[in-house]
């Protein structure tokens, strides 16, 4: 089972704003590519990698150009969808930029 979070609903609307606004004919593609993976994190929970910047913490991340999709996985095996962020933005940066430390 897997459960998107509201941040992460958000966060892809804006993803996918960005897409659209590029090209439409792509944003049809890599949304199905998006939701077929995240779907199948139901059956292969560990199929995403490690965060490298999050080591400490236990998340994980499925990479699809342009997407990074964060998630973590509860002891019941459930995957809970956090966040999803175009690639090319720096995560560190992200992370202290919205907790106002930078």
């Amino acid at each position: 089972m897997f459960v998107p979070h509201s941040v992460f609903l958000q966060a892809a609307t804006a993803v996918w704003d960005s897409i659209v606004a590029l090209s439409p004919i792509f944003f049809g593609g890599v949304y199905r590519i998006f939701f077929f993976n995240i779907e199948r994190l139901e059956d292969f929970p560990l199929s995403g990698r490690s965060v490298p910047e999050l080591s400490h913490l236990d998340y994980r991340e499925i990479v699809l150009s342009p997407c990074r999709i964060f998630y973590k996985i509860t002891n019941d095996d459930i995957v809970y969808i956090l966040y999803v962020m175009r690639e090319e933005r720096e995560l560190r940066q992200f992370v202290l930029n919205d907790r106002g430390l930078q």
